[in-house]
């Protein structure tokens, strides 16, 4: 209750006029709320949702510390867990999996692809990784392929610059495969 509401306080011998319109509104509105009892808090669920973190969230934040501080066999197991993880759970999506922080991851990977392009260093694995962010057609994945720039890399390692295995060249057409899922990303892509 606000200060002047309360009954230990005593004002004597004051003339008052008399309360607005809505002062008295709003004093009506504290003694029947203070006669119903405490409001339910509507927006509890929603900042309780907003608050919870997903499953995978926290395993995603440490194995990007992880991923980022590491050489390159510590990033292949970190790529390696990745897959596993993701393998393990039942999930309907990455971002239920592992919310705004498998963008992070995302963007990371996409960042690191050119620079292992050239030295061909555990491609087969990246694609592996590249189609689990493909698996679920989250929209955000698919767009996030073409902000990154990630698509010109991906073609750039189909032509004969690249001395990569068939291997390699397949799993590669098979991410730009499901990339073109739709009409804009087919037009995109050529």
């Amino acid at each position: 209750k606000p200060f002047w509401l309360k009954s230990s306080i005593v004002v004597e011998d004051v003339s008052c006029a008399p309360l607005p319109p809505l002062m008295q509104a709003e004093n009506v509105r504290l003694r029947s709320n203070a006669a119903l009892g405490s409001l339910p808090n509507l927006f509890r669920p929603t900042f309780e949702q907003a608050q919870k973190h997903a499953p995978g969230e926290k395993w995603l934040k440490e194995q990007t510390v992880v991923f980022d501080n590491g050489n390159q066999e510590r990033r292949r197991q970190v790529l390696l867990d990745f897959l596993a993880y993701v393998k393990e759970s039942n999930t309907a999506g990455l971002e239920d999996l592992f919310s705004g922080t498998a963008r992070l991851f995302f963007t990371r990977l996409a960042a690191w692809f050119p620079i292992t392009l050239t030295a061909l260093f555990e491609l087969t694995l990246q694609l592996q990784v590249f189609l689990a962010f493909l698996e679920f057609r989250e929209p955000v994945f698919v767009q996030s392929f073409f902000e990154a720039g990630l698509v010109a890399p991906l073609m750039r390692s189909l032509t004969n610059n690249f001395d990569v295995p068939d291997e390699v060249r397949s799993l590669v057409l098979e991410v730009l495969h499901n990339l073109a899922a739709g009409r804009q990303q087919k037009e995109l892509l050529c």
